[in-house]
């Protein structure tokens, strides 16, 4: 800071007739000793604390969120959390005389401060690194102005990393504190064909050797999808899909989660259910789209999704957080003809590039154009000069024979 700025900074104080004021805050030692040596009059430092991150400000960034200047929350688990992690603040009252100066032997009372509590994340720090990486330079690659990937356990839905990177044109991609996997909704495209399918076999309507032209999941058909989808009928997709879990937050109680969009069946039209079959017109989460693959890999059985294991207090006293939802959305049978199904999407389907040597992949592509545009009424996908832009994405679990890590990645155009 130059010297005519901080005289400035000083009498602005003083004409506010104030008595304390911050030149500046969070300084480091240098500029600190930098700013005493000038030998101003009443200008002193004060030590406060500030939060440190051994790995790094962006690593988890869209997870842990931000603080302000005075460490209070201001997004993310910061936020959500910032009563468990800031603690109390201590307080001390003495007797003064008249000219401010404390009384020797008068009252003095107060109550110490206490520590703020730590959280335990489920969060792999290496493995949110490494993906971090790998989505940046996925997202550089492509072009592409967003990126998203969650990877989770599927029996318990614990986020093991969690990566939101953005990319404005002409900079380079890195992560935000944004977490779109969450607070973003948007139109899914095919990948939400391994919930239609789970639908159309768990309600009895189709078996996994229905076939029209070619296989409807394996080779992404919307036609095939939609024709077995009118079987089903508009009361029963509003059901497993309201069972999967759309149209409702996951249970994280992470500030600013979007519930997306699912309509009230009664209020559908004649376009609606064709539509929701393929994942279009219908708004949904990233962490959505992988808690319903994680219900079909957790052999049918939903687990809500969760950042935070427990807290562990001042006094070393670990108390684990509250258990997450589960209920049975499909059977078991069903889940294992799902995941069959799934299975062929990357051994033969429009999955292959997912193949991995070694495991048995289970998963889903999908391709959908962003809506731009709403007041467009020929093609609300088409932005101001006409053009459109994709979402593309991809989730999977393996082991598909004993699932145990999913995977859930976008890219947004």
């Amino acid at each position: 800071m130059a010297t005519s700025e901080l005289e400035q900074r000083l009498l602005a104080a003083r004409d506010g007739q104030k008595h304390f004021a911050y030149i500046a805050r969070q300084v480091t030692e240098a500029q600190a000793a930098e700013a005493l040596g000038l030998g101003i009059a009443g200008l002193f430092t004060i030590e406060e604390p500030t939060r440190i991150k051994p790995s790094g400000s962006l690593v988890g960034a869209s997870v842990l969120g931000s603080t302000d200047i005075d460490n209070v929350g201001q997004s993310g688990l910061e936020k959500q959390y910032d009563a468990i992690l800031s603690g109390k603040n201590g307080k001390l009252i003495v007797e003064e005389g008249t000219k401010g100066r404390t009384i020797p032997g008068g009252v003095r009372t107060g109550a110490a401060a206490v520590s703020g509590s730590t959280l335990a994340l489920s969060i792999d720090r290496v493995l949110q690194f490494e993906v971090d990486q790998l989505l940046a330079q996925a997202v550089a690659k492509t072009g592409a102005k967003n990126g998203i990937a969650i990877v989770s356990r599927v029996g318990t839905s614990e986020i093991l990393a969690n990566s939101v990177i953005h990319r404005e044109e002409g900079q380079a991609a890195e992560p935000t504190t944004e977490n779109r996997a969450v607070t973003w909704g948007f139109e899914p495209g095919s990948v939400m064909k391994a919930i239609t399918i789970s639908a159309l076999i768990d309600s009895g309507t189709v078996d996994v050797d229905s076939q029209f032209e070619v296989p409807i999941i394996q080779q992404s058909s919307n036609v095939g999808t939609i024709m077995m989808t009118q079987q089903l009928g508009e009361a029963k997709l509003h059901e497993y899909l309201t069972r999967f879990g759309l149209g409702a937050p996951t249970g994280l109680g992470f500030p600013g989660e979007s519930a997306g969009y699912v309509g009230n069946y009664g209020r559908w039209d004649g376009t609606t259910l064709s539509s929701y079959a393929i994942g279009q017109s219908i708004i949904v989460t990233p962490m959505q789209m992988l808690m319903a693959l994680n219900t079909i890999g957790n052999h049918g059985k939903y687990v809500a999704p969760r950042y935070v294991l427990g807290r562990q207090t001042t006094d070393g006293k670990f108390i684990p957080e509250p258990a997450p939802d589960e209920r049975q959305v499909i059977s078991e049978e069903s889940a294992a003809k799902v995941t069959q199904v799934l299975e062929s999407v990357v051994t033969g389907g429009t999955g292959v590039p997912a193949q991995l040597s070694g495991f048995a992949v289970a998963g889903k592509t999908g391709t959908a154009w962003e809506p731009q545009n709403p007041h467009w009424i020929d093609d609300h996908y088409r932005d101001a000069q006409g053009f459109r832009h994709l979402t593309s994405s991809f989730m999977g679990f393996l082991p598909a024979e004993d699932p145990q890590l999913s995977v859930m990645v976008i890219l947004d155009d």
